[in-house]
């Protein structure tokens, strides 16, 4: 009796309304089972950080600058930071690394005096020293890997 006595509009607007509710709580549910599946594959994958570091097309960077604290040196990564692998020369200007200061970070933990090759010269440096390349010069670790920032 009651539903007869209503309008064919008002009868409208509670059968969207209904339809709204049903759509609402239906993406509500498919977002959380999709956000538990991903973070489900990132688990698995590997891919849960620690804290002040975030991951960016699969390498991990660091969120902080510091090279050193009070329990010693900090080996970090960041967005432009060039890793030289130990034993492989790297050109210095055009299609190479680009010409200017650098500060060399020992990519091997606990050991904070590494050698590199600079033009041609091999000179010992430690964690946070500073490192000048001219155009044309190469440059290449010889000790252990190392970080320019």
């Amino acid at each position: 009796m009651l539903i007869a006595s209503l309008s064919g509009e008002v009868i409208a607007v509670i059968v969207l309304a209904a339809a709204v509710v049903f759509f609402g709580v239906l993406t509500a549910a498919l977002y959380f089972r999709m956000k538990r599946a991903v973070d489900a594959a990132k688990k698995e994958k590997g891919e849960e950080t620690a804290d002040g570091v975030k991951i960016s097309g699969g390498v991990r960077y660091s969120e902080s600058d510091v090279i050193g604290d009070d329990e010693g040196m900090r080996i970090t990564f960041r967005k432009g930071d060039v890793v030289l692998s130990r034993g492989v020369e790297y050109a210095v200007g055009k299609g190479g690394l680009m010409p200017g200061t650098y500060t060399a970070l020992s990519a091997a933990e606990n050991r904070p005096v590494f050698k590199l090759r600079v033009a041609g010269f091999v000179r010992e440096y430690k964690h946070g020293d500073k490192v000048v390349l001219a155009e044309g010069d190469s440059v290449s670790a010889v000790s252990d890997s190392v970080i320019l920032r």
